[in-house]
């Protein structure tokens, strides 16, 4: 009998042990959790007074906030209004990004299209703005930031990438000629119409054989931009409106296919949509 009862004792102690074991080891675990969400929710605190719009809304969408939702349920109606506030503030600042890019092109005196974050600046740069991932492109350049002095710095340096290359109208010209004979050596037409998009393609390739060293420069996904085409366009453009070339001329027709289309900036403000060209008969 006493062995029983000492035998029982001891699994009452032990159980008594394990349970103790367990209680402490659910409290440490809800002080660490507890912990965690102090840490969560100061950093949260600090990102407010700085306003750190971007801390703010990864903070939001990502597992950040789960230590606090799940040490305090209250928190869920503090980030909800937190939300809100954040939506409230990205009006204002969609309506303020916009406002300093019209003052930017104003100011150069850039023609501006566009609404709602996607924007043309002189026809062919595109700006979009992207509140809900806070980030931006312009041109070929991705900005992580929706701050106005990086996207200002972009603007400028991709109109550099456009219209800062040589402008020789001639040799514009002339490689245009060489590209168009190839292409209408590959796809002989009567009337003498080839594809832009053909003569496009073409100098692309002639590109990348001239200039092997493209790839080392920042950003760049290829040799000859779409963009950089039709600038080159525009160059020819508006030298043959100034006064006639010494050789051949060029004309250019327009296209049904708009994905075939290229926008051609004039020089009177206004843009030209073309799709075919070929040398004009003398």
């Amino acid at each position: 009998m006493d062995c029983q009862t000492n035998r029982g004792d001891e699994q009452l102690k032990s159980a008594v042990r394990a349970d103790l074991e367990r209680l402490l080891s659910l409290v440490k675990r809800d002080v660490e959790q507890r912990v965690r969400a102090r840490e969560a929710l100061k950093r949260l605190v600090q990102a407010w007074d700085r306003g750190d719009q971007d801390y703010l809304s990864r903070f939001l969408a990502g597992s950040t906030s789960r230590p606090l939702l799940e040490t305090y349920r209250d928190a869920e109606v503090s980030l909800e209004r937190l939300r809100l506030a954040l939506a409230r503030g990205a009006d204002l600042a969609q309506e303020e990004l916009e406002k300093q890019l019209a003052n930017y092109c104003s100011a150069k005196g850039l023609r501006l299209e566009g609404r709602s974050g996607s924007f043309q600046v002189d026809t062919l740069l595109d700006v979009t703005l992207n509140l809900k991932k806070r980030a931006a492109k312009v041109g070929i350049q991705p900005l992580q930031s929706l701050d106005w002095s990086k996207i200002e710095a972009a603007l400028d340096s991709e109109r550099e990438r456009l219209w800062g290359r040589p402008s020789d109208a001639a040799a514009i010209r002339d490689r245009l000629v060489a590209a168009y004979e190839t292409v209408a050596a590959l796809h002989p037409n009567p009337t003498r119409w080839v594809r832009l998009t053909d003569v496009y393609q073409e100098m692309k390739r002639r590109a990348e054989k001239e200039v092997p060293g493209w790839k080392k420069t920042r950003l760049r996904l290829n040799a000859y931009y779409r963009d950089e085409f039709c600038v080159d366009l525009s160059r020819l453009w508006s030298a043959q409106i100034a006064g006639p070339l010494d050789g051949q001329q060029i004309e250019f027709s327009a296209i049904r296919d708009p994905r075939l289309s290229f926008q051609i900036p004039l020089p009177d403000g206004t843009a030209a949509s073309v799709g075919f060209m070929r040398p004009r008969q003398t």
